[in-house]
């Protein structure tokens, strides 16, 4: 299991589906202007469209009129924290809390944060409180899962899972983490039925790719990534893992270049 360790990081980054923004809620009220109200839906659109360049000064600005916005603290947080300015994004997100101590969504954002700088600990406590004042939210239960299962807790991994999915069965994300929580533990009847529901064919194979390389089995991978892009030519997952295992495969099994 010694390669285990060094693929985790790795997972953090390709298997999680961690929500990377807050999700919607009502627009809150910053001014009576249209205007502002504009620039405040423009900036909650962009974020969650992942477009944090164009996001960005929309929220500076709106910041500079409303300093005391939990709300905004947050989306700027998360958009700095995608851009990978951890710092300062976890700045604004214990701002926003400061404001709003019981705003889940920054809670949740900043156990998203911690996880990314492997402060599992501190990230499974910010991630607890999300789902405690949440509960009915499935990516908070999802992300929760995700930061258990980086500590190789994969049966309290499991349940956050389960429950993620009971209350959105579309969540792909939880599918795939059950996966690899089953798969980790060498059940691998079970991460298969947790990967076939959790996307396509070509995405389940990606994911078996994946466990397969966790386990320090190279050959197994590939085989698994071929067969993803054989079903799914060009499909971009599995041609980054490929290449990423083999960095000379710059063609997929079907001879086109991508």
């Amino acid at each position: 299991m010694r390669r285990l360790c060094l693929y985790l990081p790795l997972l953090a980054l390709a298997a999680s589906g961690c929500a990377s923004a807050p999700p919607k809620e009502p627009t809150p009220r910053l001014a009576d202007d249209d205007a502002t109200v504009l620039r405040l839906r423009m900036a909650e659109t962009l974020v969650a469209q992942r477009d944090y360049d164009l996001a960005l000064p929309y929220l500076r600005d709106l910041l500079a009129q409303h300093p005391k916005s939990a709300r905004l603290h947050l989306l700027l947080g998360v958009v700095l924290r995608e851009k990978g300015v951890y710092s300062a994004a976890e700045a604004e997100l214990r701002r926003a809390l400061e404001l709003d101590p019981r705003g889940a969504a920054a809670h949740a954002a900043l156990g998203v944060l911690a996880t990314k700088l492997r402060r599992l600990a501190e990230a499974e406590r910010s991630h607890r409180r999300a789902v405690e004042l949440a509960p009915g939210r499935a990516a908070y239960h999802n992300d929760l899962g995700f930061c258990l299962l980086l500590q190789r807790r994969y049966g309290e991994a499991r349940r956050s899972f389960a429950e993620a999915i009971r209350l959105d069965p579309s969540l792909r994300a939880a599918f795939n983490n059950l996966g690899f929580s089953y798969g980790l533990e060498g059940d691998d009847e079970s991460a298969q039925r947790a990967f076939s529901q959790g996307g396509s064919r070509a995405m389940a194979l990606t994911n078996l790719g994946f466990l397969e390389e966790m386990r320090g089995h190279p050959a197994a991978a590939r085989r698994h990534y071929e067969q993803a892009l054989r079903i799914q030519p060009g499909y971009p997952p599995a041609l980054r893992n490929l290449r990423a295992l083999d960095p000379g495969a710059a063609q997929s099994p079907t001879g086109g270049e991508q």
